[in-house]
């Protein structure tokens, strides 16, 4: 059941590590708390206290913790999204009602499953009540049903081609509006969009012919208004405009 506690209340007590090994770990775009998951287990921990804000933890035996993706939405709600995955022939992802301290399978907002082979997901990210999905030929934007039903299921906002994407490679902006970059249908290209604050269609799109090898990785300002990338070669890292596509700086690997 989940804490008696109100939404946002951090514990005095310093919570156990997951786990290892750790498969995600990442920061709230307010620097006020981070999010560690282990392969059993999901916590929200204060930057200040190293305090528990939020805890999962994935009851199912047969189920293993693969990824996860957290925010603040503000002081006292966050934005969790966990996937948990079967032999690696499927996947779970479920979305988190805001607020409680124990993510119990109750306070789930919402739900999707993936089977393997073509539906093999290979991360998760969070913005607001956005979940995207990362599939190693596309990219999936999903919203959650009204609070007037019962369907738990995540919906299709939005899906992108991707190609190959093995590294499950996708950055999304922490702040408003709504903006993520994935690599695009061809090697070495970056597909950005940015959606009007608040709206679920996306606003502009923006097709960058970053590199002529495979991408390696890809990062976002917080703003959405950059975009850095460095491909397989390791050899240059190249910073972009995310609104018009045009290369701002480059960088070599041995500068």
């Amino acid at each position: 059941m989940g804490s008696t506690d109100p939404p946002g209340a951090e514990r005095r007590r310093p919570a156990p590590p997951p786990p290892s090994p750790i498969v995600h770990l990442s920061f709230s775009s307010d620097a006020s708390c981070f999010v560690v998951a282990g392969t059993s287990s999901v916590h929200w921990l204060s930057c200040d206290t190293f305090g528990l804000r939020g805890l999962y933890q994935e009851k199912d035996a047969r189920k293993t913790i693969a990824a996860a993706a957290g925010d603040m939405l503000s002081l006292k709600e966050s934005a969790c999204a966990t996937m948990s995955c079967v032999d690696s022939t499927k996947f779970f992802i479920r979305r988190w009602k805001p607020g409680y301290m124990n993510y119990h399978w109750r306070y789930f907002e919402g739900e999707k499953t993936y089977t393997g082979g073509e539906d093999d997901v290979r991360a998760v990210r969070v913005h607001g009540a956005k979940t995207v999905v990362v599939l190693v030929d596309r990219l999936e934007v999903l919203g959650c049903r009204t609070k007037d039903t019962e369907d738990k299921e995540l919906w299709l906002l939005h899906s992108v081609v991707t190609g190959g994407n093995p590294l499950g490679l996708c950055a999304v902006s922490p702040g408003a509006p709504f903006t993520f970059a994935c690599p695009g249908a061809r090697d070495g290209e970056v597909h950005v969009e940015r959606w009007e604050d608040k709206g679920e269609v996306a606003g502009s799109v923006v097709a960058i012919r970053a590199h002529s090898s495979r991408l390696a990785s890809i990062a976002m300002s917080c703003d959405g208004r950059l975009v850095a990338t460095a491909s397989v070669r390791g050899t240059l890292v190249r910073v972009f405009s995310a609104t018009d596509g045009a290369l701002l700086q480059e960088v070599s690997g041995g500068a």
